[in-house]
């Protein structure tokens, strides 16, 4: 199987089969993804009240806009680098700060 998000009509799905007392391995058959999945999605989006698809998949959807963007290593963000480097920061620490102070992220290994 490979990744992919659940639709909310998948957690609809969900939502019913464990109203019906379905066991979560049972549901990630049915549903068609992997065990950890529903682990996963249940472990993240259950709520004192149970499990409910709508706001699930609001907090999925929040979770997306938040992820950050994968940044090219331009010439820009190398130079960038190099003067942060160039103050006697390690790579770990410009990776830090890059990531605090500037949104980006970049591995010290890249770095």
């Amino acid at each position: 199987m490979s990744y992919m998000q659940l639709t909310l009509r998948e957690r609809y799905e969900i939502k019913a089969l464990l109203q019906a007392g379905t066991s979560k391995r049972r549901i990630a058959e049915l549903v068609g993804v992997h065990k950890g999945t529903i682990y996963r999605e249940l472990g993240r989006n259950r709520e004192p009240g149970g499990y409910d698809p709508e706001l699930a998949q609001e907090k999925a959807e929040a979770r997306r806009k938040g992820a950050r963007k994968h940044i090219r290593f331009t010439e820009e963000v190398k130079e960038r680098v190099e003067t942060l480097l160039k103050l006697d920061l390690s790579p770990e620490q410009v990776s830090g700060y890059l990531r605090v102070r500037e949104g980006m992220s970049i591995s010290h290994e890249t770095i």
